[in-house]
């Protein structure tokens, strides 16, 4: 067990460190999110519309008080999305007020990152127990990372549309990241 936590913890590094150099110091997400002149007018917009912090989707059709088998909301929105295609959407992800950068949320970043590893590190651990090459360890986990990418910024790239210009940083953060961790621990991580 103490071999798994000291593979967690550094790998946890390796990652948390990847992806902040691929956010702060590299080119990665430049573009990531682009910038519009409008953005003072559509803000203003947004904040006198009486939205709260959330997450929204336009167009919809009103869900507050439907439960997910509604038979006439969901016909009711498969015609509303029918005639809205070819027109604008949008998904929005509104803050009614900007928080400061808290060193809470780099310690959150951290655990969440950590428990990621330590999950990887407890799977590989089968691995390693029964002699697997450091290629297959590695590979492992860069299938980790993969499943991780797919299932997350390639979905949401195909059922949200979500542009490729801001996708493609999440993709490259995965297997990059993720291949680094896994040179670590596909060393680390192996029969005595």
């Amino acid at each position: 067990m103490k071999k798994i936590v000291v593979a967690s913890i550094v790998g946890s590094i390796i990652l948390f460190a990847w992806n902040a150099v691929s956010w702060m110091v590299m080119p990665t997400h430049l573009h990531s999110f682009r910038y519009t002149p409008a953005q003072d007018s559509i803000l203003n917009v947004l904040k006198n519309s009486g939205l709260t912090t959330g997450a929204y989707m336009l167009p919809t059709i009103d869900n507050a008080n439907v439960s997910s088998f509604d038979t006439a909301y969901h016909e009711k929105g498969k015609a509303m999305m029918d005639a809205r295609i070819g027109k604008p959407m949008a998904t929005i992800f509104y803050v009614d007020a900007i928080p400061s950068m808290h060193p809470s949320q780099f310690l959150k970043g951290f655990l969440y990152t950590l428990i990621a590893v330590f999950c990887v590190c407890f799977l590989l651990s089968l691995a390693y127990q029964s002699d697997a090459s450091f290629f297959m360890r590695w590979w492992m986990v860069m299938l980790i990372g993969i499943i991780i990418m797919m299932t997350g910024p390639m979905m949401n790239h195909n059922w949200m549309h979500e542009p490729w210009h801001y996708t493609k940083g999440l993709v490259y953060d995965a297997l990059i990241g993720w291949a680094l961790t896994g040179l670590w621990l596909a060393k680390y991580l192996k029969k005595s």
